[in-house]
């Protein structure tokens, strides 16, 4: 009587196995459509916009020192105007001159260390002025004819002429508009020559700008922005992630 059982039974054992063996693939499958659609790949793109400083400034200081506050300062207000009558000779408009109030510091007496005692044996002063300006030879000819006012007896310090553009934010947008088309054409590129077909954009990733002198190498994690050449490049470096099929 139990003897008809066992066919069923057995057709029942072959429909799971059926049925499991169905539903493995499917899993495969979706498995496999699933890490098909999670494909990317990352490209960085860079490109270099050159530009040109189209400002200069050029600092000086001037400097005096006597035993008392009064005396310094008679000093300063004669070496002063010696160093106005010397930069009116640049041609620059008056607008280009700027002269913020000076700076005192007491000058305290040495021991033989080279430590101080303490003891304040004169004053020191200091008169800045700041030069800004578009005509770019004049202000390099006049940091270079320093001279002439140390032969007048003023005792001068100045900075090296820097170069600024005015013209830096157009430039980093145009170099990160090259950059850009740049990392899309490296992951076009890779990809059609791997048989696949690139998709949509995941994520972007902006580098930091580096403003460095005409084909420098240089770089920085923090950023280079260079005033010490007229010729310069803007250097921008993006990465972008995109979808793969």
């Amino acid at each position: 009587m139990q003897g008809p059982a066992l066919p069923q039974l057995l057709l029942g054992l072959v429909a799971v196995a059926i049925g499991i063996t169905l539903a493995g693939f499917a899993a495969s499958d979706a498995i496999i459509k699933a890490k098909r659609s999670n494909d990317t790949i990352t490209v960085t793109g860079s490109a270099r916009e050159p530009i040109e400083a189209d400002l200069a400034q050029w600092t000086l200081s001037v400097i005096t020192q006597a035993p008392t506050p009064g005396a310094a300062s008679k000093a300063l207000t004669v070496a002063s105007a010696k160093a106005r009558s010397f930069l009116a000779t640049s041609g620059l408009p008056a607008t280009a001159l700027s002269a913020p109030a000076f700076s005192t510091e007491s000058v305290e007496e040495r021991g033989s260390d080279g430590s101080s005692t303490g003891v304040v044996i004169g004053y020191k002063l200091t008169q800045r002025f700041t030069v800004s300006g578009k005509d770019i030879p004049r202000v390099e000819q006049l940091a270079a004819s320093l001279g002439k006012l140390l032969e007048q007896g003023v005792l001068a310090a100045a900075d090296p002429v820097q170069y600024v553009s005015t013209q830096l934010a157009d430039a980093r947008l145009k170099a990160l508009d090259v950059a850009t088309r740049n990392a899309k054409e490296r992951a076009q590129t890779i990809v059609s020559n791997l048989g696949g077909k690139l998709g949509k954009v995941r994520s972007a990733q902006l580098g930091v700008y580096q403003v460095v002198p005409r084909d420098s190498t240089d770089v920085s994690d923090y950023g280079i922005n260079d005033t010490t050449s007229r010729s310069k490049d803007v250097v921008s470096v993006v990465s972008l992630t995109f979808a793969v099929s």
